[in-house]
């Protein structure tokens, strides 16, 4: 199976908050299964990518900043399978 560089972007809004509410970065991660394959946090809004994911089902894009979380399912189809085949052959006496 081969694998792909999953990027996640997203937007964001303004939303007002009680007064002394301490802002916390962007956490964006990639799950599957229930499991957190990988994570990033950045102060920086727009996005992240995720290098090396295999392709597959059943995959989860999560945004989460101050309490506040956005999800996106998805799908990584399946182009290509990656066999075993012969390479080399060597002789010895």
């Amino acid at each position: 199976m081969a694998t792909k560089t999953v990027i996640v972007e997203f937007t964001t809004k303004a939303q007002v908050f009680p007064i002394g509410t301490v802002d916390t970065p962007y956490r964006i991660e990639l799950l599957k299964d229930g499991f957190v394959l990988s994570f990033i946090e950045t102060v920086g809004g727009g996005g992240a990518s995720f290098p090396l994911v295999p392709e597959g089902p059943g995959y989860i894009a999560r945004v989460t900043k101050n309490g506040v979380m956005v999800e996106r399912a998805f799908d990584i189809p399946i182009t290509e399978s990656v066999l075993q085949v012969p390479d080399v052959i060597t002789i010895t006496f």
